[in-house]
């Protein structure tokens, strides 16, 4: 403060502070992610700090310790040459420009495990590739990527992840016929491993779609339209209740079997192969040949000038396979019928609701609701008639995410959220995350409690709803912005004409600040805006005792309750010249 400000005065003010703990914001540490053989850590900046001094000290190993050293303006670093799948005590400390440790932070956390090796990688259908690789020592899961020549598994991804348990294993979802890059990494508690050396393998061809057909009672025509890069297709019939069958190659769209049995159920298994000579996916359609009604008599035999009859049956029931939830609001049910010509309608039966969907090929989507269980049958339709309805299986949607929810800040470090009853929920587990930390809470309640929240950071509010069985809904929010911290080091400068000036040291920031004084016979307020640092009373009355209170405002203009109050007593005696009459202390919360 400049002498300027400083008067001669005849009021002394003496100070009485409302006891309160001190408690110092000391630094932070946590795991941001892991590799076989690094650990990158994320701290909270601590004030005077001009470096960070990271140490991995493996916690069950006589290896030596390993230790990294970043600017007082880093809050992120990595250490490496660390050794795979090993309990690491991870320690950041905050040192001045002596190289005196002003605050430090320690944490546990594992390397990943080794980095596997890929033996052999090959497609057996058209979606997917099987890969056959060395397990490692640690390892809990693994997880095999699969990234095609130009870059893109879709249009909207890179590249296809999929968690196996062990070798070998599968990645799934790919596109037929094309040729992918794939790599595997280990997975344990502590993360993945980096990707081991990549391989190349290529899918194989989709199947023909076959269209069966009997023109007549000894006669099967196969059609199917052209597979992409085939060079070869391949048929084999089997009559059914017979070991006996047919094989034959061609390079045409169709085929056709003779010779046949009346009214006799044949299966025909076709494929397509590419100019390597592989297999594509295999596909089998049933087809019964004609039948032909004859009159015979045991003296004159039969007539065989009768025309041919043709009686169809109605369709098999089809069997349910798995109904896959797509979203929140759509499910996938997958069936197997053995029916030519069919079309196939799902029936999904829950309180209120029945809902449907059809589709002549195995599958279809149905939208469901939130929260919500039914049972899921299917049936066959033909122009022969309907099929009985498959068995039905239970389907149990995700819990509804809450429409509403709200963060309050109650404290300097602690909020409280609340959110309405969601559908089919039975627990909540809500997280407020940012690049400084995060906070979380599991309850049955429709509120909680966070603590350790930092006061003038903003953070990612999301929800996840648990059903009674386990099912899961992730929910997210608005983000949330917890108000600017409360100032420190309060300090009151003596100034002429009965007038104090209050200062104070904030945060960061062009913050808005008021000052409150309350005292028995009179109450005064000053503001400070754009991130000032102190403003001046007026009038003060000697022999009164006032309650000081300085707060920052929130956006929305709102002054912070829950700053510490001081408080002071005016004496109508004394003469000190531009006396400090309060040093500040940070208090507790």
């Amino acid at each position: 403060m400049e002498s300027k400000y400083l008067h001669l005065s005849n009021i002394v003010l003496l100070i009485i502070t409302v006891p309160q703990i001190c408690k110092a914001h000391d630094i932070t540490l946590s795991v941001f992610t892991v590799t076989s053989k690094s650990m990158t850590v994320r701290w909270s900046g601590h004030t005077g700090a001009s470096s960070y001094k990271i140490t991995a000290t493996p916690k069950n190993s006589p290896e030596p310790s390993v230790f990294a050293q970043f600017s007082g303006s880093t809050v992120m670093g990595s250490v490496n040459s660390l050794s795979p799948n090993t309990v690491y005590r991870m320690r950041v400390e905050a040192m001045d420009n002596a190289v005196n440790v002003l605050s430090s932070a320690e944490t546990e956390e594992t390397t990943a495990p080794e980095v596997p090796l890929i033996y052999q990688a090959y497609s057996k259908h058209s979606d997917s590739i099987t890969v056959e690789f060395g397990v490692v020592s640690g390892a809990t899961s693994y997880i095999i990527r699969a990234e095609n020549e130009d870059g893109f598994f879709s249009a909207s991804l890179l590249f296809s992840e999929s968690l196996v348990n062990t070798s070998p294993g599968t990645v799934v979802g790919l596109l037929p016929y094309t040729q992918y890059t794939l790599s595997v990494m280990s997975v344990n508690t502590g993360g993945r491993s980096q990707p081991s050396l990549t391989v190349n393998a290529r899918t194989v061809l989709v199947a023909p779609d076959l269209i069966s057909s009997s023109p007549s009672s000894d006669i099967i025509v196969i059609e199917w339209n052209p597979v992409d890069h085939a060079v070869l297709y391949s048929l084999v019939m089997t009559m059914e209740g017979s070991d006996t069958r047919v094989r034959l190659n061609t390079s045409e769209t169709n085929m056709t079997f003779t010779d046949l049995q009346p009214g006799t159920t044949y299966s025909i298994k076709g494929n397509a192969w590419d100019p390597d000579g592989n297999q594509g996916d295999d596909i089998t359609v049933y087809q019964i040949t004609r039948v032909v009604v004859r009159p015979c008599s045991e003296t004159q035999g039969c007539n065989n000038t009768c025309s041919a009859h043709t009686r169809r049956t109605a369709p098999c029931a089809p069997v349910i396979l798995n109904v896959t939830q797509v979203n929140s609001s759509t499910v996938e049910v997958f069936w197997m019928a053995k029916n030519t010509e069919a079309n196939y309608t799902v029936i999904a039966i829950g309180l209120p609701h029945l809902l449907t969907c059809s589709s002549s090929g195995t599958s279809c989507y149905i939208s469901v609701s939130c929260g919500s269980t039914y049972d899921v049958s299917t049936y066959a339709t033909t122009t022969a008639g309907q099929s009985l309805p498959s068995y039905s299986i239970p389907l149990e949607t995700g819990p509804c995410c809450p429409e509403t929810l709200s963060v309050e800040q109650v404290t300097q470090s602690m909020t409280n959220i609340t959110w309405s009853a969601a559908t089919g929920a039975r627990s909540y587990v809500t997280s407020l995350t940012s690049p400084r930390g995060h906070a979380r809470c599991h309850t049955m309640d429709n509120h909680c409690l966070l603590g350790c929240i930092t006061c003038g950071t903003s953070y990612n509010v999301s929800l996840e709803a648990f059903s009674i069985t386990g099912h899961k809904s992730e929910c997210s929010y608005h983000g949330f912005s917890a108000s600017a911290c409360c100032p420190s080091s309060v300090r009151l400068y003596r100034m002429d004409n009965n007038t104090l000036r209050v200062y104070w040291r904030s945060s960061p920031g062009l913050y808005n600040y008021t000052a409150d004084l309350h005292g028995t016979r009179s109450n005064h307020t000053c503001s400070a805006t754009n991130g000032a640092h102190g403003c001046d009373i007026s009038e003060i009355l000697c022999g009164e005792v006032y309650t000081v209170v300085v707060a920052p405002l929130t956006q929305e203009g709102l002054k912070v309750t829950y700053c510490p109050r001081r408080l002071y007593s005016v004496s109508c005696s004394g003469n000190t010249v531009g006396m400090v009459i309060y040093r500040g202390r940070r208090s507790v919360d």
